[in-house]
Parts: C-alpha cells; structure tokens; sequence
C-alpha cells in the first residue's frame, strides 16, 4: 500500500463540475456555456476549474471518459448482436437529441464524440466479429461515418416518428456495406 490515499476534494470538486456541466447542457446552447457559468454553476471558484480541466471540451472529455467503462459494459450486456449495437446507438442519439444537437453539432465538441463513437465502433467490430462476420477496419469505420452522416441529415429535422426509419436506414447501409466486403 502506498500509504498516500487519494484527495477527496479533488473527486469532489472534478464531480461538481461535471454536474454543472450536464446540468447547463440541458439548458443552454453549447456555445452559450463557458468557464464561468460552469463555475457559478457549481459553486466552484474558477481557479479551481483550471486546476483539473483545460477547457469545457476537456470538461466534457472526462465526463465520457468517466462513463465509457459503463457504456461498453452496456453494449455488451446486449447480448453481443451487432444489429442490436448500431441501432442501439441510432435509438439513442435520436432519443437524446436535444443533447446531441447542443455538443455533437458543435465543431469543438468532436472529440468526445469521437470517443463515444469509438466505443460503440469497438462493440460493433467486436460484435461482428463473434458473429463469424470478418470486416476490416476500413469497413467498419465507413460504416460509422455513414451512420453519424445518416444521423446528421435527419438531425435537420428531428421528427422522431421517423427514428424507426433511420435505424432501418442504418442498418440497411450496414448490411450493404458488409455484404460488398464478403
């Protein structure tokens, strides 16, 4: 044992913020949240926020980081379908699109999108690959940037009686793409 335990307050205080931030994305417009109102939002001096983040990209960077281990163990409860992988993540950007349409449509919030993104990819490939499906890389990442284009088109109008279509949209583009790679 190292003897030396972690400091509380840093958990603590890297939680408020985090807190603060889910909290003003279910208000605000991303480009609307800064430093301070993230600060004033959890009662954190803004020191204190420079001190564990660079910026709210970074911010919002460790809040997928915080949850990532949750969503791959998620995807992989599903019982490992690669269907059920990518209309899980259809279903869910679609169901959460007041969230997406503030951070993912925001150009400085790609990388934490491309992290989320790169998870479900591993849970999809990994899927496929249980399934005897051999798609190369190429393959699969072609199909995750179809999927988040075919996502984007119809973010421009956000009609959910249309998500079932999407995802049938999704995984018909899939289906193509695989069967062109066998």
């Amino acid at each position: 044992m190292s003897g030396k335990q972690p400091d509380r307050r840093i958990g603590k205080t890297r939680d408020a913020l985090a807190n603060a931030m889910f909290a003003l994305i279910q208000r605000e417009d991303w480009n609307a949240i800064t430093i301070q109102s993230i600060c004033a939002e959890a009662n954190v001096a803004r020191a204190s926020f420079y001190a564990h983040f660079d910026s709210k990209v970074g911010l919002l960077d460790f809040m997928i980081e915080r949850n990532l281990g949750g969503l791959a163990a998620h995807l992989t409860s599903m019982g490992g379908s690669a269907v059920a992988i990518l209309g899980w993540f259809v279903e869910h950007v679609a169901s959460d699109r007041s969230r997406f349409a503030k951070i993912v449509l925001t150009p400085d919030a790609h990388p934490a999108m491309a992290r989320f993104t790169n998870v479900v990819r591993d849970q999809y490939r990994a899927a496929l690959k249980a399934e005897g499906v051999d798609a190369r890389d190429a393959e699969i990442d072609f199909i995750m940037g179809g999927t988040m284009e075919l996502i984007m088109n119809w973010s421009k109008t956000w009609r959910m009686q249309q998500v079932p279509m999407l995802r049938e949209n999704v995984l018909e583009f899939a289906r193509r793409i695989l069967a062109q790679g066998n």
